[in-house]
């Protein structure tokens, strides 16, 4: 429940709110099908990610993707055997198909809010939990695996 929560704010409430006060013009306008279609692939892929490593965390750690609900182990399978934050990737990707899909130049806010929010919120909090709660474990993952760009992406260790 507070998953949906989260989510809908990040990708229904904060993108209205943007839209409606847009000074240019607040109508939703979609743009040209090729684009849209694009948009609609990066969203598609976005949710995958974010169902698939939120589906990770519930059965491998026994917990929720939501941090009032965490797991109780580390998971280091799945997406997050690739890298560490896919759930964050997944916002990014999200964010970006609505700028694809929606012709706004407000909406360019979007992904811009969720990497602010990713890197000066959530990743020194997510540090400090994950190390406090699992320890050299943890220490151990995060010296294996890279926070944002798959192994494959980001060239040797």
């Amino acid at each position: 429940m507070g998953l949906a929560a989260v989510g809908g704010a990040w990708l229904i409430l904060l993108p209205a709110a943007l839209l409606h006060c847009d000074p240019a013009d607040p109508a939703i306008r979609l743009r040209a099908w090729p684009i849209v279609a694009a948009g609609a692939t990066v969203f598609g892929l976005g949710a995958m990610l974010a169902l698939w490593s939120g589906a990770r965390l519930i059965r491998d750690g026994e917990g929720t993707p939501f941090p009032l609900d965490p797991t109780r182990r580390l998971v280091t399978a799945g997406p997050y055997s690739a890298v560490r934050n896919p759930q964050g990737i997944a916002l990014v990707l999200l964010t970006s198909a609505e700028v694809l899909i929606v012709d706004s130049a407000v909406l360019w806010l979007l992904p811009l809010f969720a990497v602010l929010f990713l890197v000066a919120l959530a990743e020194p909090f997510e540090d400090w939990e994950m190390r406090r709660r699992f320890g050299n474990s943890y220490d151990t993952y995060r010296a294996r695996v890279p926070r944002w760009l798959p192994k494959r992406l980001a060239g040797p260790a």
